[in-house]
């Protein structure tokens, strides 16, 4: 945590420029944004996913005390009374399901903070092991074109290619849409299409040879 605090975080790179500090807001401005719309979505959803029922429980009472409609509920359970047409039972219901959510399985509870902070804290440090293989690997490049191979052996040399080759910079370009599309994969797709095409042109004039052969 030290690490992160001293050297990882955003915050360490204020003082280094104008440039990195307005960087820096912009990142934290749109995180904390982020941040903001999915907890009032989730809570907008938790919300209706509640009180949508009840709405629909209070404009159909007439057809519910008819018993041509049941009472909706988020959950149903099997329970030794009706609760289906009957309000204070559906009540009662509601409040026992509130009653084990809040205070039942409090001896699980130490194994499902105990699960949950394993498996973050599993995703935690393995964002820090990649964030710290890409901020050693950032120079890489510039090491590698500054090595002088020239005075290598020839067996060096053809390792120096392949380090030559892994740090060469991804070609892209800017697809309709503005959308951002690698030139290695876009090439991999070309090829699969043409080779499946010819594959079935060969099939045809193989089948159409056979036949007038025949």
């Amino acid at each position: 945590m030290k690490d992160f605090m001293c050297k990882i975080h955003l915050n360490n790179g204020r003082t280094e420029s104008a440039f990195t500090k307005k960087k820096i807001l912009i990142i934290e401005r749109l995180s904390r944004w982020t941040a903001y719309y999915l907890i009032f979505f989730f809570s907008m959803n938790w919300v209706t996913w509640i009180w949508i029922p009840v709405f629909n429980n209070i404009n159909n009472m007439e057809a519910i005390q008819n018993r041509s409609m049941k009472l909706q509920t988020c959950l149903y359970l099997w329970v030794p009374f009706d609760y289906s047409y009957n309000y204070q039972n559906w009540v009662i219901v509601h409040i026992i399901n509130t009653y084990v959510v809040g205070m039942g399985g409090k001896e699980n509870l130490l194994l499902y903070v105990v699960m949950v902070t394993v498996y973050m804290g599993g995703l935690i440090l393995m964002s820090f092991v990649l964030e710290e293989i890409r901020r050693q690997t950032e120079d890489l490049a510039d090491v590698v074109y500054g090595m002088r191979w020239e005075t290598m052996s020839i067996s060096n040399q053809k390792i120096f290619l392949l380090f030559l080759q892994r740090v060469q910079p991804a070609m892209e370009f800017t697809a309709l849409g503005g959308l951002k599309a690698g030139v290695k994969p876009m090439i991999s797709v070309r090829i699969i299409i043409y080779d499946t095409g010819y594959r079935n042109i060969d099939r045809e004039v193989i089948v159409m040879l056979f036949t007038n052969h025949n």
